[in-house]
């Protein structure tokens, strides 16, 4: 029980969104999405008001649907979605991630320091590190009024160069090889394909279908070019399956043996 409540104040994740955008098109209730991820029932109401987009129809733009005043706030499961002939509010979990990433972004790139803060700190930890060759913990040791940051936050504070301290002053930072940094250039994968084809997703199902056949299957591939660069596909069946379906699915790892000429 304490670690579902140490859970509550957690940020919420891709996985919660998902469940959230998952159980909303299904038409639940924010009681029984808060109880599944563990949040508090205000999270994800929050959540979806302040992540959720207008999906025009043709020219119509404007909110004007009564329904969307009171909970879900989104028109993920109205059954007049097919027929409706407004402009729709929609929660979708890719979304909702990647604005909540953007945003976070933007909150930690602003500097939160200040121009006298700045000034102190040239003016008293600079020398101490140029000339007398402190290290950056001594100085926070001996001189933490003057920086409200973490150690983290001053070096970036160097690399941006808004201290007169550089990098060739810190005797530990110079032996570091430089990090390569990560490439943001090329495009996001859009995590759309994973909604309804995730773990959790299979156990519901399981639950509401407990006499369903599973069919399990695993795909090893070798070193490309290598010794053994074969690739070999492993299936297991679980006893319930027909034995019709086993029979055809022989017959298709058959023609498969054929195309590879296994």
């Amino acid at each position: 029980m304490k670690k579902n409540n140490e859970k509550k104040y957690l940020h919420l994740t891709y996985k919660d969104r998902s469940v959230i955008h998952e159980f909303l098109n299904y038409g639940y209730s924010f009681t029984t999405i808060c109880n599944r991820i563990h949040k508090d029932r205000t999270t994800v109401a929050k959540e979806v008001k302040s992540h959720r987009f207008i999906k025009p129809f043709g020219k119509f733009k404007e909110i004007s649907c009564p329904n969307l005043n009171k909970a879900p706030y989104v028109c993920n499961a109205c059954p007049d979605i097919g027929k409706c002939r407004k402009a729709k509010l929609i929660y979708d979990a890719a979304i909702a991630d990647h604005e909540y990433r953007q945003t976070l972004s933007l909150q930690r790139a602003n500097l939160k320091v200040t121009k006298d803060q700045v000034a102190a700190i040239n003016d008293v930890i600079a020398p101490l590190m140029i000339h007398k060759h402190h290290s950056v913990n001594h100085v926070f040791a001996s001189h933490p009024e003057l920086l409200p940051f973490s150690k983290s936050t001053f070096y970036r504070y160097v690399d941006l160069w808004l201290l007169d301290v550089k990098n060739i002053d810190l005797q530990r930072k110079v032996r570091f090889r430089v990090k390569k940094e990560y490439d943001y250039s090329h495009e996001k994968i859009d995590h759309k394909y994973r909604l309804g084809r995730q773990y959790h997703d299979f156990q519901d199902y399981m639950e509401l279908h407990p006499m369903a056949s599973i069919v399990e299957m695993d795909t090893v591939i070798g070193t490309s070019g290598g010794k053994g660069a074969n690739a070999s596909l492993l299936y297991y069946l679980e006893p319930l399956i027909s034995c019709l379906f086993t029979c055809s699915l022989i017959k298709e790892f058959s023609m498969l043996m054929k195309f590879f000429r296994i």
